[in-house]
């Protein structure tokens, strides 16, 4: 707090305005990290729609190719590889091709049939060539004559006669009996291809190339080949290089595989392009910053000059009177505004002071009242429990008055001694609701704890209520847990508690029935607690029940508030036509 103080007063606001420039700067430097790092993800995903697109564009064509090998195979495994079925059948595939895939294909290498003795017979414009070309000596020849093997794009091959780059589909074909017939080409200009994927991008900010087995075979006029193989990771796909402000030498660099195919297409950013954007967002931040730095510093100096001077004295005044140090004096200023101000603090502080004064009035008020309060409690306290005894007392001789003369021939004193016993009953249930009362107002007394040997102070309370037990003929039955012993309980309180609980079950009990009393140790959240229950066998009625309005609601309400007193926690349950049930829970 003091800190905090310390840091707003107004000889400091220099300071203050310093740490306000350099957060705003700090502010912008993270604006400037955001607006670059968004600027990049959106390079980022414009390359990635990019890539998306060819590689559809890519997977389709080439699907498309395989689809036309696969259907030529299976129409020679049929009818066998005679070279002018074969050229019908270039013929049916050529003519049933899209328009876009036969402008994207070399025509007249569209199709082309190598027969089992690896000469090129039949091409798919031509149809059957008149002088054969002998083509052992290409690679995808190998892998087309094992019967196992299925349409798979081959090595790039550079035309003998045509001299044009081509992405051949290889795909051999075999009779029933699996014998070798020849070899089908589909064969993709290279150029032409590439030519495509480059009116798909749209886009002169962006270079492409294409890859085959990690080589490129196809590549943008600007295309940064160095920069591309310096970043490369094999085996990895999607982004491999990001550009910002401090790498003008790096770009944005995405690679992207197709589906089922060794083809990748590779997407690059022109290094002035995105170095560029991400220079413009530099140098909007820088003077964004710079501007309002600039307004900043000058709206600082007018308020510093036209307001921080003038009530620098009524600042440190007025932090002087909330220290409550009013020995702090000021001269009152002569400004009418600030004199305004002076009257307002000086009225806070003669307040302030009237305050104190009042406080410390009602603290030595307050503690007078305490101590008679105090005293009166403790007088309560000593007269309930010399009361308490003699009237116990009372009532037991009493009953033994009644039970002589229920043998003498005298009712006049036995009808005297049932008086005695019901005044006395009726001034013990007073003494027994003031000593409650008292002791739930006696928190400091209710506060003081001390072992205490639980089950010797059952007993002792059941003894107390012994007499009033066996003139309605009740039997206490006692259950105490061998775990039972030691406890850490206000020892009145705790006595107190046991004494009415039972009272109120013999009083509530029919004649001759029976009152059980078990007590046991109980873990609740992982602490050990002392529980004791205690059951009434007797049938309740209607008019037993409890409503607020009953006597016994009132019983059981004390003996509530002196067990929540101990931190514990009472509950009751009562069913007509069955009995009550009371669980009293202490922490020990």
């Amino acid at each position: 707090m003091r800190l905090l103080e310390k840091f707003l007063k107004l000889e400091n606001f220099p300071s203050t305005s310093k740490i306000i420039i350099f957060l705003i700067s700090l502010i912008f430097l993270g604006y400037f990290a955001f607006s670059q790092k968004q600027k990049s993800q959106e390079i980022t995903n414009e390359l990635g729609r990019s890539s998306v697109l060819v590689k559809n564009f890519l997977d389709d064509l080439v699907d498309g190719g395989i689809y036309k090998v696969r259907y030529i195979s299976n129409r020679l495994s049929e009818n066998g590889a005679n070279d002018k079925f074969v050229a019908e059948l270039f013929l049916v595939v050529s003519n049933n091709s899209s328009l876009e895939t036969i402008s994207m294909t070399v025509p007249w290498s569209m199709l082309s049939w190598l027969n089992h003795k690896d000469f090129h017979t039949v091409d798919g414009i031509s149809g059957v060539l008149k002088n054969p070309v002998n083509l052992s000596f290409r690679e995808y020849l190998k892998t087309s004559k094992d019967p196992s093997s299925q349409p798979f794009i081959a090595e790039p091959i550079y035309g003998a006669m045509t001299k044009i780059h081509q992405l051949p589909i290889a795909y051999g074909a075999f009779d029933r009996n699996q014998n070798y017939l020849g070899t089908i080409l589909f064969c993709f200009d290279i150029k032409k291809v590439f030519n495509k994927v480059e009116s798909l991008i749209n886009n002169q900010k962006i270079d492409a190339a294409l890859l085959f087995k990690g080589q490129i075979i196809a590549k943008s006029e600007s295309f940064d080949e160095e920069e591309f193989l310096s970043k490369n990771a094999r085996g990895s796909d999607k982004i491999i290089s990001t550009q910002n402000i401090f790498s003008p030498n790096h770009q944005f660099i995405h690679k992207d595989s197709l589906r089922n195919h060794p083809l990748e297409i590779v997407l690059s950013y022109k290094k002035e392009e995105g170095y560029s954007q991400l220079l413009q967002i530099f140098l909007k931040n820088i003077f964004l910053l710079i501007s309002t730095i600039s307004i900043t510093t000058l709206l600082l100096l007018i308020i510093y000059h036209r307001f921080v001077k003038p009530v620098k004295k009524l600042s440190d005044y007025s932090f002087e009177t909330l220290r409550r140090n009013f020995d702090y004096k000021i001269n009152p200023p002569k400004n009418r505004d600030f004199l305004r101000i002076y009257e307002a603090i000086k009225t806070v502080e003669t307040l302030d002071l009237e305050k104190i004064k009042i406080s410390q009035k009602s603290d030595i008020l307050e503690k007078k009242l305490m101590a008679e309060n105090f005293n009166k409690l403790e007088f309560l306290s000593e007269l309930t429990h010399n009361i308490r005894n003699p009237l116990s007392a009372a009532i037991s001789f009493s009953h033994i008055i009644q039970d002589e003369c229920s043998r003498a021939t005298s009712q006049e004193i036995k009808e005297w001694a049932k008086d005695i016993e019901n005044c006395t009953t009726e001034v013990l249930q007073l003494v027994n609701d003031l000593q409650d009362i008292n002791q739930a107002s006696l928190e400091k007394d209710l506060s003081k704890k001390a072992k205490i040997n639980v089950p010797e102070v059952i007993k002792r309370s059941i003894k107390l209520n012994q007499n009033l037990a066996q003139n309605k003929k009740i039997k206490i039955n006692s259950q105490i847990s061998s775990e039972v012993n030691i406890a850490d309980l206000n020892p009145k309180q705790f006595k107190q508690i046991l004494s009415n609980l039972i009272n109120i079950f013999i009083n509530t009990a029919k004649e001759g029935s029976e009152i059980d009393l078990i007590t046991q140790k109980i873990s609740e959240n992982g602490d050990k607690k002392l529980q004791i229950t205690i059951k009434n066998r007797s049938l309740i009625t209607q008019e037993q029940n409890f409503d607020k309005t009953s006597a016994i609601y009132n019983d059981f309400s004390l003996v509530k508030s002196a067990i929540e007193a101990q931190q514990g926690s009472f509950a009751i349950e009562t069913v007509i036509g069955s009995g009550i049930t009371a669980i009293a829970i202490f922490p020990v």
